[in-house]
Formats: structure tokens, C-alpha cells, sequence
């Protein structure tokens, strides 16, 4: 804030309120109000009669010796006779500043309520999800892969490590061996999403609130990583090496093949669902399965029991393609991606909605409100967002 300018701005304001401007000082007044739309805000504020009485209790409050000085220091006097020709007007200007203290007091409690109110639209905002993850290399160093794109962005086990923008590439040299093992982590956020291609060539998409642990190099008879979250994952072919996921309950075991495993931690289920290939999913208390293509395994983690079913890949796949598809699934399991994406929290008012079933297949570039609206359409529900807060209740 330019103090001088604002505190000149503001001795004209009180000519206004005094029924004593000048051409001179209405026409400086209106080149001020011409700069931008916050002056006139600001202006129409200040003559609001609603706030004159808080103004002017500020103003009476004034004490005006001391806001003779802070003028006659902010003006920086270069003669004495200049500074003996401005207290002579001083007692005339008495009233004045009084009032220019009373709006200086409203226009900094204008522009600070406002700038509060803009920071709190922005901390409520929702947007959605976009390309951001951070890498934690071996040594604990914590990468943001948002922030640090193009070239090589580390070098370990003689592997090199390139950040695309929106894919993480591990890539072997092949002029050294390596014999210890060296584990990196990638983290997606909620409202992010990630790729990733390991040193074999195999290319994982990781979903949001997601955690993936791997080797920089995969060293030995098999090709390890631990998820937690959910990722999509296209195993590079080697017969020699079985690639195996390890999730919270159990190991998935494939050579080459097309799969979506779900894991997260806040969900009962556990789901692996094969695109193309083949896999074997076993574990403690799991008789192995080998799933086909278009079958899913299911494990409710609270109860161990297991199922096998026939399911439509696309619509459990569709996150991968920047899509939300649904057919006849429950609000509280598509409630769940929503917090995921949008990075907001989600409160029921009524415990029997989460129960009532949607289905819609839109982008998931769209924005949160019309995305919403899908699910009032039909009257079963109503939606209230606050911010990043949504309350959902019965509707009809």
C-alpha cells in the first residue's frame, strides 16, 4: 500500500463527506476512481452510511499531533519556510485529518477484510485433479516431480531417472552391473495422478492418494513393488523374471500382462481386475486364484471372504483415461473417488443415501459442481458444498 498516496485519496474522500471539493480535487478524485474497480468498491464503501458511524468513532480516536507528524515526515519538508507555511494551515486542515484518519481506518479495514476473504476462497477452492506426485529417492531426499521437469533428474544404481512432466522414467545402463538392491517411492497426493516406467520397461499409472515402493533396477529371479492405492499396470514381458505386486493382503503374480489393482487403506475391499494376460493372486488365508481376462478378485478385508466375478474392465479401468464411469454403484463407493480427485470431504446426513446407487460416465477434467448436479438430477438427493465440504442428505 502506497501510505501517502492512500492517505492524500482519503483527505479527498472527506471533502466529499464535508460538501467542500474542489474541481481540482474531484477531478484527481475521479481519475482515481477511473484506475480500477476495487477504487470505486472501496469508495462507495466508504460513503456507505451504514459504516459512517464506525468511521467516524475511529476517526474521534485520532489523536491529530501525532497525525500532524507522521504527515509532515511522510511529505519530507525540503525548506523551513515550507514547513512554517504548512502549520500555519494546520488548524484549518484539523478536521480534515480527522476524517482522513477515519477513512485511512476504512480503507485498510476494506482491504484487509477483502484480502482474508480472497484467501479464504482460494484455501476453499475446488479444482480438479491434475499431474503431481514427489519421488523420495534411497537416501531420503524428497523430489517434487510437479516442479522439477526435463533431463536427467538423478542417477542411481546406474540407472538414470527422467522426469517428463507427467512420467517418471527409469532407464538401465547397460555398461555396469549392479548387485544391491535400491528402493525409490513415488507418492500421488489426493487430486493428483502420476505415470510411471520402471527400469524394465513396465508402465504403472498411479491414482490419486496413492504410494508406490520399487527397485531402481530389479536385481534377482523377480521383479518386486508394494502398492498402497490404486494403480494401472502394463507389465513388461520377461519369462524369466514373474513380476509380482505386493498389496496389504495378498501378492499378484503376472509375466506380462494388462491389470488394476485397488488397496486403499480407508476401503473394506481389496480389488485386482485383469484387462488382458494373465495373473495368480494368493496369500495368507488365499487359495490362489488365476484370474482371466475381464475377471476380478475381491477381498473384503474385514471378514476374508473372497470372490471371483465377471466384470466390464471399462468402467473399473476408466481413471487411467481421465474418466469417471459408473454403472449402479452405491454413492458412498463413487463418493469415494470424488474426495480422491477433488481433495474434499464428504459428510452424510443421512446414513441411507450411501447406499443409493449411480451410474454416468464423464470427464474427470470437469469441474466439481456440475459433476454434483448428476446426482440431484433424478430428486434422491441433495447436495450442500462449502468450500472443500460437501454434506449430502435425502432428497424427495
Amino acid at each position: 500500500m502506497n501510505t501517502e498516496k492512500d492517505f492524500e485519496i482519503a483527505k479527498k474522500i472527506a471533502h466529499v463527506l464535508s460538501g467542500d471539493c474542489s474541481e481540482e480535487n474531484k477531478s484527481s478524485l475521479d481519475e482515481w476512481l477511473s484506475e480500477s474497480e476495487d477504487n470505486r468498491n472501496l469508495y462507495e464503501h466508504i460513503l456507505d452510511g451504514r459504516n459512517c458511524e464506525k468511521y467516524q468513532k475511529k476517526a474521534a480516536e485520532f489523536d491529530k499531533t501525532v497525525g500532524w507528524e507522521k504527515l509532515s515526515h511522510k511529505r519530507h519538508q525540503k525548506s523551513a519556510g515550507r514547513q512554517i507555511q504548512m502549520r500555519r494551515r494546520f488548524l484549518r486542515w484539523v478536521a480534515v485529518i480527522s476524517l482522513v484518519c477515519g477513512m485511512g481506518v476504512a480503507a485498510r479495514l476494506y482491504w484487509e477484510q477483502k484480502m482474508e476473504a480472497e484467501k479464504q476462497v482460494a484455501q476453499n477452492e475446488v479444482v480438479q485433479g491434475s499431474t503431481r506426485a514427489m519421488l523420495t529417492l534411497a537416501d531420503g531426499k524428497v523430489v517434487d516431480l510437479e516442479k522439477t521437469k526435463g533431463g536427467i533428474i538423478e542417477k542411481q544404481s546406474a540407472t538414470n531417472i527422467y522426469n517428463q512432466g507427467d512420467n517418471l522414467i527409469y532407464e538401465d545402463s547397460l555398461v555396469q552391473t549392479v548387485e544391491e538392491v535400491v528402493f525409490n517411492k513415488v507418492t500421488v497426493p489426493r487430486g493428483g495422478e502420476f505415470k510411471l516406467t520402471l527400469s524394465d520397461g513396465t508402465v504403472v499409472h498411479l491414482n490419486a492418494e496413492t504410494v508406490l515402493s520399487y527397485p531402481v533396477r530389479f536385481i534377482g529371479d523377480t521383479r518386486e513393488v508394494e502398492l498402497h492405492g490404486e494403480a494401472y499396470f502394463e507389465v513388461a514381458k520377461d519369462a524369466a523374471k514373474p513380476f509380482i505386486v505386493k498389496t496389504s493382503r495378498y501378492n499378484i503374480e503376472v509375466l506380462g500382462t494388462h491389470f488394476n489393482v485397488a488397496d486403499y487403506e480407508s476401503d473394506a475391499l481389496v480389488h485386482t481386475t485383469l484387462v488382458e494376460g494373465k495373473v495368480a493372486v494368493s496369500g495368507p488365508g488365499i487359495r490362489q486364484r488365476v484370474l482371466q481376462p475381464n475377471e476380478q478378485f475381491v477381498l473384503d478385508k474385514n471378514t476374508g471372504k473372497q470372490d471371483v466375478k465377471t466384470v466390464d474392465v471399462s468402467y473399473l479401468v476408466a481413471w487411467k483415461d481421465a474418466r469417471f464411469r459408473f454403472r449402479d454403484v452405491r454413492l458412498e463407493d463413487i463418493m469415494h473417488a470424488i474426495e480422491r480427485w477433488y481433495d474434499v470431504t464428504v459428510f452424510y446426513e443421512n446414513q441411507e443415501v450411501k447406499d443409493y446407487r449411480f451410474g454416468f460416465n464423464v470427464g474427470r477434467d470437469e469441474s466439481i459442481d456440475p459433476l454434483l448436479r448428476i446426482f440431484e438430477a433424478n430428486g434422491k438427493v441433495k447436495i450442500d458444498r462449502n468450500g472443500k465440504v460437501l454434506r449430502i442428505r435425502r432428497g424427495r
